[in-house]
């Protein structure tokens, strides 16, 4: 029951302080794996692949697939599919309470843990509420980092296998299933081997043939998963291959020792002073002479310090985090070996309490202040002070042991100058925090006094509080919630979508955190690279860096990242037909809207499904169309002139088309030049599909080349592409292309062969 009542009581805590959004890149290719695997069985970096390196990604992959191990999104996947189920909540969001889960049923584990060590329940209370909220294992609950897994996975091995050391072989079966578990989460499980076998190794009085044999055999279930793990999987399990770089590049481990212990910036004790009252726990124990938990502390923070120094090297701070991200695992033994002092504390004198009080205190408000200003403010900090100095402070080597710039020092500084990153307060919910502090009260009252509270109904309390405080932040601004022009693109996208034949095409990051949090489909979509010289802002304008007069307009397709020319074939394999989603209207003569242009250039615009002033979205038919410049000729060929001003050269297209299928239709244009005197202006093009006995059947009509083509800027000779695609109708027979030129203004069209329209062709539809 007490058990149910901390973790009522530490989640409560967490998700009043939840955000639910990333703080590093890896968080959200973490997320995206997610996604991937639950909607499509893969682990596809569909929205985050550009902030990868461009490659050759596997299968013909069109985007990179997550390189770490699936334990995470194993866990993370029954999140996602609840978001998917319940309704009103953010897949994002929603997946995010996994470390609120994780972090409590951590402590929850250090209470059983404690008891089973034989510590009062007021002891193993107290442990586990300085690991909740006095260690950095609490910051690391609103993020979706994997070391609060790992952490959980690796304290229930230990406490498994403390459990078969007095009960027998029952608990042995869920300790290695919890370090199974452990490996798929992060290679970094290994560093607990060491720990492992101090907990099973038998005082040396009582070493005999059983318990030989069994550290024998754990350490040859350990090499053989080793060995498999680095044949079959490779990559991060090539034990072989990853000591022989360790061996090459050890430059860095001097400093990621002295950073992971006695660094003001970096070390685990400055960021969670409340575990220096692990040492005179441990004091405690050697005069006790039960050295068995002391043994375990110190193995984890010898194997964890310096396995983390080998196995990350010159990466050996973590990149954007809170403190010694690798360190999270580390935090529950640490926690333990407090124990005895949390114990003797009560028959302490008053300085040793006064010390102890002010550790706890000190570190519980460092975990506060770390939870309520934003990480990424931080490193704002950093930039804008580099600025004004003239200098750069790059976070991990200025906020490591320049007291000036480490993180305790500064969220200081910013408190009032920065927002606080709550969901509730966020989205003007306070009720819900409301409610997380009233879950709080009640779940301490019960522990102080049992049965006052039932503990399973405190526990669905939770459970209706996340929910209802989830579908509070479903407006989220920080996911676009509040942009009804989102909310319309969604619901276009949506009904546009075809089962097995679409897939979306996102053209900047202005709409990615709002299709991440609230697309539902199981159709794919993908992140477009940024165009070069074009800087991508999430919720602003694309900002030009530099000059369109600098690109070049004999080669277009250089103005579109490499990596997205690699993708759409692969892309154009999966779905027949993309729903291309942007935030530019033709309009706008500033942008060169590159993407846009390569796609209406290589492929065949179908129809533009929504036209907002901040989003549209174009619907194209992913078949290759013809190159651009001539030769190649058309293969079928007319020579048609359009008053004195157009010369239709021919068009591609086929004879036989399925019906419900999309016609395409590739023309080509000579343009004759103007006459003298005469206004330059931008006709409009209309190609139709006409049935003998209905008539127009499907139609596109605009400026030429996808509002691309203005005539008004052509240049007298030049040859222009300009590709269709039209919707044909499912009744099968012989249709007819006509092509009209037409002033927009009053609908006047240009004479072609004394007559106001040209028949390109028929088709037959079957």
């Amino acid at each position: 029951m007490r058990g149910a009542l901390l973790f009522v009581l530490l989640a409560a805590v967490y998700f009043f302080f939840f955000s639910g959004v990333a703080v590093s890149n890896d968080e959200v290719q973490l997320w995206d794996g997610v996604h991937s695997f639950v909607q499509q069985g893969n682990l596809w970096l569909n929205y985050s692949g550009a902030l990868r390196l461009p490659g050759n990604y596997p299968s013909n992959a069109p985007v990179p697939t997550l390189d770490s191990e699936p334990g995470q999104v194993l866990a993370a996947a029954p999140f996602f599919v609840a978001a998917l189920w319940l309704p009103g909540l953010g897949l994002v969001q929603t997946v995010w309470l996994l470390n609120v889960v994780l972090t409590a049923l951590t402590g929850t584990l250090i209470y059983h843990y404690a008891r089973l060590l034989g510590y009062e329940t007021r002891t193993a209370i107290g442990a586990t509420l300085l690991f909740g909220l006095a260690t950095i294992a609490f910051p690391y609950s609103k993020t979706f980092f994997r070391e609060p897994l790992l952490g959980v996975l690796l304290l229930i091995c230990a406490y498994c296998l403390e459990r078969w050391r007095r009960a027998g072989w029952r608990w042995l079966l869920p300790a290695v299933a919890a370090l199974f578990g452990a490996f798929l989460t992060k290679d970094a499980a290994i560093l607990i081997l060491p720990v492992l076998l101090v907990i099973v190794l038998p005082p040396i009085r009582k070493v005999n043939r059983r318990s030989l044999l069994t550290v024998v055999g754990l350490v040859v279930v350990a090499l053989v998963v080793t060995i498999l793990l680095s044949r079959v999987v490779g990559g991060r399990f090539d034990i072989a291959a990853r000591l022989n770089h360790l061996l090459e590049n050890s430059s860095a481990i001097p400093d990621a020792l002295a950073g992971f212990l006695i660094s003001p910036g970096r070390s685990i004790f400055a960021f969670s002073p409340a575990l220096l009252l692990a040492l005179p726990g441990g004091l405690i124990l050697l005069r006790r002479g039960a050295v068995r938990l002391l043994l375990v502390a110190v193995t984890a923070l010898l194997s964890f310090v310096c396995g983390y120094a080998l196995l990350q090297n010159v990466n050996w701070y973590g990149g954007t985090a809170w403190g010694p991200r690798y360190m999270v695992p580390l935090t529950p033994y640490l926690a333990l070996l407090t124990l005895p002092a949390l114990q003797s504390l009560p028959r302490a004198r008053l300085p040793a309490k006064i010390v102890a009080g002010m550790l706890i205190a000190g570190s519980a408000a460092l975990q506060t202040l770390a939870i309520l200003i934003p990480l990424g403010d931080y490193y704002r900090f950093l930039e804008d002070e580099g600025a004004r100095l003239g200098r750069s402070l790059v976070g991990w080597i200025a906020g490591t042991w320049d007291l000036a710039y480490i993180p305790q020092t500064v969220l200081p500084r910013l408190l009032g100058k920065v927002s606080f990153d709550l969901a509730w307060d966020v989205n003007r919910a306070a009720w819900v925090g409301v409610a997380c502090l009233v879950l709080v009260l009640c779940a301490a009252l019960a522990l102080r006094r049992p049965g006052r509270f039932n503990g399973l109904a405190l526990l669905m309390a939770l459970l209706l509080v996340c929910f209802a405080g989830l579908r509070a932040a479903g407006s989220d601004p920080r996911y676009g919630g509040n942009d009804p022009a989102a909310s319309r693109a969604l619901q276009a996208v949506e009904q546009a979508t075809r089962p097995g034949e679409t897939a979306m095409l996102l053209g900047s990051n202005a709409y990615r955190a709002y299709f991440m949090n609230n697309y539902r489909g199981r159709a794919p979509i993908f992140q477009l690279h940024d165009p070069p010289g074009e800087v991508d802002v999430p919720g602003r304008p694309l900002r030009m860096t530099i000059s369109p007069l600098q690109l070049d307009p004999a080669n277009l397709d250089a103005r579109v990242d490499p990596a997205t020319t690699t993708m759409l074939p692969r892309i154009a394999a999966l779905a027949s037909r993309w729903l291309y989603i942007t935030e530019f209207r033709y309009e706008d003569r500033t942008r060169t809207r590159a993407l846009e242009n390569y796609l209406v250039r290589h492929y065949f615009p179908i129809r533009e499904v929504l036209t907002t002033d901040t989003v549209r979205i174009i619907e194209f038919s992913a078949q290759d169309a013809p190159p651009d410049n001539v030769p190649p000729w058309p293969l079928r060929s007319l020579n048609a002139p359009f008053g004195k001003l157009l010369t239709f050269i021919g068009a591609d297209l086929p004879e036989v088309v399925k019906r419900g299928a999309v016609l395409p239709v590739s023309l080509l244009w000579r343009f004759e030049g103007w006459s003298q005197g005469a206004d330059k202006f931008d006709y409009s093009v209309n190609i139709s599909l006409i049935a003998p006995d209905v008539g127009t059947v499907a139609q596109r009509s605009g400026t030429p080349q996808g509002t691309f083509g203005r005539m008004s800027e052509w240049v007298a000779g030049g040859f222009y592409r300009d590709n269709h695609a039209l919707e044909v109708p499912n009744k099968p027979g012989e249709y007819e292309i006509w092509i009209v030129v037409y002033d927009w203004r009053d609908n006047t069209r240009l004479p072609v062969a004394r007559a106001d329209h040209l028949v390109l062709a028929s088709v037959r539809v079957e």
